[in-house]
């Protein structure tokens, strides 16, 4: 299996299948993944870690309740030893103190075989046991060396983007490779990063930025990505949803735009910052869907 790279990636997020569906519901999640390797060649698939924690936002809701799921570090060993494709694992590191997170990366490499991760921090400013993202940084740069990617979360719809910049300057000085956006549905919040990220040199200049995108097919996942501190305005609402019919062409659309704008952008003001995408379906879609998406972006790949 080759080395991954997040520059220009095209990247598939796979979230793992509740405990209660036990061993069919990984050989269900498995049979999907095949149609969407059949329908595209992605580079690498993303598993995130879910965790029950309240609204990001102060809005939004689950579209149901929080069960919990498979070992995500299960899972990607599976992915990895049957298709050969690289595997990038999420882990919140506040949640054990650091002598369990260095167990915790040590089983990661040696017993489940992964070693490209992206370290997630706090979703509230309450104490937690564990390491803060840059220091999480440092000690999976201790335990790991040079081998994998340690990526980290970006917000780019943060109320001041320059306090972004400055956080994810302080992660890429203690050991983060790149990094992957929140879920985007408006290009203003990335291209006023690129805004500020062209005011004068920056650290993370070099750092590849994995754009989050996600195709939705209901109403109420727009409810749950606002529960994920997603920014979707009435309006955008309002156009995706239409008569409740469509939902998942539309939005289709209105991604393609949105990656269009922030390429062009990326083109006037930071050409040589690497980009790729990270493909996050909220819930299950049509096995052509995530195919239909793609061929949208047609020849807008990352890396251009």
């Amino acid at each position: 299996m080759e080395i991954w790279s997040p520059d220009s990636s095209v990247v598939l997020e796979l979230v793992p299948p509740t405990l209660k569906k036990g061993e069919e519901g990984i050989r269900r999640r498995l049979k999907r993944l095949e149609g969407r390797l059949e329908a595209y060649p992605f580079d690498a698939i993303n598993i995130p870690e879910i965790r029950e924690e309240a609204s990001r936002s102060g809005g939004g809701s689950r579209t149901s309740g929080f069960e919990p799921r498979h070992e995500a570090r299960a899972l990607g060993r599976l992915i990895q030893e049957r298709y050969d494709i690289p595997v990038v694992i999420n882990h919140v590191v506040v949640h054990a103190p650091e002598a369990e997170f260095r167990i915790w990366l040590r089983q990661t490499r040696d017993e489940y075989g992964l070693e490209n991760l992206i370290l997630v921090g706090a979703p509230t400013d309450e104490e937690f046991p564990g390491p803060s993202v840059p220091v999480a940084n440092a000690i999976a740069r201790e335990e790991l060396g040079k081998r994998g990617q340690i990526g980290n979360i970006s917000i780019p719809g943060r109320e001041t983007p320059a306090q972004e910049v400055e956080r994810m300057e302080a992660k890429a000085d203690s050991g983060a490779d790149f990094f992957s956006t929140q879920i985007v549905y408006d290009a203003g919040e990335v291209t006023r990063l690129l805004d500020q990220l062209s005011i004068g040199p920056s650290r993370v200049a070099d750092h590849p930025l994995l754009i989050s995108l996600c195709p939705i097919r209901r109403p109420s996942s727009i409810t749950f990505l606002r529960y994920l501190g997603v920014e979707i305005s009435e309006l955008l609402e309002q156009r995706l949803v239409g008569d409740g019919k469509g939902i998942l062409e539309r939005s289709i659309d209105h991604i393609a735009c949105l990656w269009e704008e922030i390429l062009e952008y990326r083109r006037e003001r930071r050409p040589q910052w690497p980009i790729g995408w990270n493909i996050a379906p909220v819930g299950p879609l049509p096995q052509g869907a995530t195919r239909r998406l793609l061929e949208r972006l047609g020849e807008m790949i990352p890396g251009s």
